[in-house]
Order: C-alpha cells, then structure tokens, then sequence
C-alpha cells in the first residue's frame, strides 16, 4: 500500500509513505487534510512577514511540514517550483505550484507525455 496523511488534535502527522520518489503528492495530501496547518507553518516561516517565502525560508517550510523530506526531494520540491535564489513565492502560488506538481507526477507515473507537457508549460 501507500501511505496515509491523518489529521489528529489539528496537527498533521505522516503515517507511512512507501513512494518517497514524488514529494509533491505528499504536500498535495497535507494540503487537503489540514490547508490552515499548511498555512499556519507559511506564515511561520516568512520571518519578514512580507506575505511570502524566500527560498531559504521555503525550505525550512518544508523540512517543518514534512520532517521526512529528503535531500533530494528538497531538491526536486525546488526544481519544481522553478525558484531561483533570489525569488520569492505567496502561498497561493505555492498551492497552485503544489497542486501542478503534483498533477505532473501522477501523469508521469502513468506515462501520459501529452498530459506531463501541458501541466510542465504551467509551472514554467
């Protein structure tokens, strides 16, 4: 099986994930179940409190939302989101970054390559 994202006492926990290969649908997962966790760790993180994250503090979003993330999925979360060092990313745009991600993943594991195109032209 896959693994489980639950919700317990409005803290979010990651059971078990087997496919530690996509990032992106773990973060799609935690966003569904608690979204104002999701933003609450946002908020936390943008120590400037300009509204959004620097890719340092990206980072450190990350490792706090998902303990587990790997060097190389920290990687991969930052290739996919396109930011270079000195830019800068709001939480909606992290969302809709996320949830595009997330799209690409599942239609490459499933091999779809007109579908994978068309979502990676979103990202840009």
């Amino acid at each position: 099986g896959g693994g489980g994202v639950h919700a317990e006492y409005n803290f979010l926990r990651l059971e078990k994930r087997t496919n530690w290969g996509d990032i992106f649908q773990t973060l799609v997962e935690l966003v569904k179940v608690n979204k104002q966790h999701v933003n609450d760790l946002f908020r936390k993180y943008d120590y400037d409190h300009s509204n959004a994250l620097e890719t340092n503090e990206v980072f450190q979003f990350l490792k706090a939302l998902v303990p587990r993330a790997s060097a190389a999925d920290t990687i991969y979360f930052r290739v996919m989101l396109g930011m270079e060092d000195d830019e800068v990313i709001d939480f909606n745009a992290l969302l809709d970054s996320i949830a595009t991600a997330g799209q690409v993943g599942d239609a490459v594991r499933r091999k779809e390559n007109g579908a994978v195109e068309g979502l990676l032209s979103k990202l840009g």
